[in-house]
C-alpha cells in the first residue's frame, strides 16, 4: 500500500471485514485512525503496520497460551510438530 488516505469503505473492501468492526475499532482505539470533519481516514502505511503488529501479536499468542502456571512458554517448533501431527491423521 502507499501513503495515501483510505475511506471506511475502502478498508472494509481490502480487509473483507464488515463496517461496524471497523467503526468499533476505530471507537476502541484498536486501529490507527484520522477524523476528518465527519469522516473517518486510514493512512494506508499505518494500517499496514497495524496490520503486521497484529500479525506478530497472533504470532506470540500460541507461545502465551502454552504457558502454564510459572512454567516457560512452548516453543514454536513444539507446537509446529504437533500440527504437523494432526494434520497426518
Amino acid at each position: 500500500m502507499s501513503d495515501r488516505l483510505l475511506s471506511v469503505d475502502e478498508l472494509v473492501d481490502k480487509l473483507n471485514i464488515s463496517k461496524s468492526t471497523i467503526l468499533n475499532w476505530v471507537r476502541e482505539g484498536k486501529i490507527p485512525s484520522i477524523k476528518l470533519g465527519r469522516q473517518w481516514r486510514f493512512r494506508s502505511n499505518d494500517v499496514e503496520n497495524w496490520l503486521k503488529s497484529m500479525e506478530r501479536q497472533n504470532k506470540s499468542l500460541f507461545s502465551i497460551q502454552g504457558m502454564a502456571k510459572g512454567g516457560e512458554p512452548i516453543p514454536k517448533e513444539a507446537i509446529d510438530e504437533v500440527i504437523k501431527e494432526w494434520e497426518k491423521e
